[in-house]
């Protein structure tokens, strides 16, 4: 019997690096539609543990094993997947230089994580106007914007309150004028995101176009 069929977009972001960061994830069903988008955020971390969260909470986030296509813009994690972390084991957990292997506590739950699928792993370049590259950075970027200095996750506001909180993020490249924007909107125990990506506007378009489809979105049922 054959395994469910899925493709997984995975991205990270940190700003400053070190510092504050978001990973997001989009999965693609074998017909092309979204099945499922996630994000989340950290107060610590770097830009390579993100990417590294990323693509090992989208594979945790499927509840039976599945063949999965993973695209990723980090070398890093696609390398250090398929390459690097046989010999990594080999010695002990040391690198070619024999220093200690850095996040190795993100590279072995991966590596444990991958045995339940069949991962083949693939590398797109970031900020090509990959439509859902685009997508798993924007939902990076807004969780990271999101992430406030009490605490270590996007808040969810509590049962008695009322209150629709919105956050907004986006990405751009100037010199190419390609960038991508992502929306959460937050209500008691629901979550929504939205996002797009686009070319030819400026930086301060796409924050308009973030606010304007929080806003907008505010007309229909969370």
């Amino acid at each position: 019997m054959s395994l469910p069929d899925v493709t997984m977009y995975t991205d990270g972001a940190c700003s400053p690096n070190p510092g504050k960061g978001g990973w997001g994830v989009v999965v693609i069903e074998q017909q092309g539609m979204v099945q499922r988008e996630m994000s989340g955020c950290e107060r610590n971390t770097t830009n390579n543990r993100m990417e590294l969260t990323a693509a090992l909470r989208g594979l945790q986030g499927l509840k039976e094993p599945h063949q999965v296509t993973l695209i990723t813009d980090s070398t890093y994690v696609k390398n250090g997947i398929t390459r690097w972390i046989h010999g990594w084991k080999r010695r002990g957990w040391l690198t070619a230089d024999k220093q200690p292997v850095k996040n190795r506590d993100l590279w072995e739950e991966l590596g444990q994580e991958i045995l339940r699928h069949q991962v083949t792993w693939k590398w797109v370049k970031g900020h090509a106007l990959d439509q859902w590259n685009e997508r798993a950075d924007a939902l990076a970027v807004a969780a990271r914007k999101g992430l406030p200095l009490e605490n270590s996750g996007v808040p969810v506001p509590g049962p008695q309150e009322n209150r629709i909180k919105i956050f907004s993020g986006i990405t751009y490249a100037p010199s190419r004028r390609k960038g991508s924007w992502a929306v959460i909107l937050s209500y008691q125990q629901h979550v929504k995101v939205l996002g797009g990506a686009a070319e030819g506007s400026s930086a301060n378009q796409f924050h308009l176009m973030a606010a304007i489809a929080g806003l907008s979105a505010l007309k229909r049922e969370l």
